[in-house]
Parts: C-alpha cells; sequence; structure tokens
C-alpha cells in the first residue's frame, strides 16, 4: 500500500480489532445442525436435525515433518508448476500425495 494512502487511512479507518480464536477443552462426539429444505409442491419448509460425527487429529507434529519431505521433493526437481496457469499439474500432486505421512488431506 503506498505510503501517502496509508497515511490518509488512519485519519479516518479505526485499527482492527485482535484477532479472537475460540477454543474448547474437550470436543463434543457430534455436531448438530438443522437441515431445511423446501418442498415445492406442498410449499411447505421441512426442518431436519443432522449429527456429523466429529474426530480430533493431531497435525502440528506430522505437518513439520511433510514440510521436510515436500522440500526435498522440490530440491529433487520432482515439484514444478506449469508456466502459463501456475499450477502443478496432476502427476506433481500425485508425487506430493504419495510421500505425505498421512496422506493428503483432501480426497479426490
Amino acid at each position: 500500500m503506498p505510503q501517502d494512502l496509508k497515511a490518509q487511512l488512519k485519519t479516518f479507518v479505526p485499527p482492527p480489532e485482535p484477532t479472537r480464536i475460540e477454543s474448547l477443552e474437550t470436543l463434543s462426539p457430534t455436531l448438530t445442525r438443522t437441515l431445511v429444505e423446501y418442498n415445492y409442491r406442498d410449499r411447505e419448509q421441512h426442518s431436519t436435525q443432522v449429527e456429523f460425527p466429529l474426530s480430533i487429529r493431531e497435525t502440528e507434529a506430522v505437518a513439520g515433518r511433510d514440510l521436510q519431505t515436500v522440500l526435498q521433493l522440490i530440491d529433487l526437481g520432482k515439484v514444478f508448476i506449469r508456466d502459463k496457469t501456475f499450477f502443478p499439474p496432476s502427476a506433481t500432486l500425485t508425487a506430493i500425495a504419495e510421500v505425505l505421512e498421512e496422506g493428503d488431506y483432501y480426497s479426490d
């Protein structure tokens, strides 16, 4: 951001509020959500309670090791992006997913 614009904005834009992250001591086994559907034939709205199972996945230690592994792949020249799209080809994504300790977080 240009310095002159930053100085002008500081005169009337309030500073952002501090970041707050809420946390829990224990995790509930399920998350309950209300699913709302509309029946066009009856012209009525129906609500259904849906429960989703929750689980904890400790990834902090694994992430550090996975980062080191991916950096080694980059050093070996096995990771690259396309010049036109700036995205990696599927072969690169597959190579990365194969070396991750707990596999890829996102499924295909």
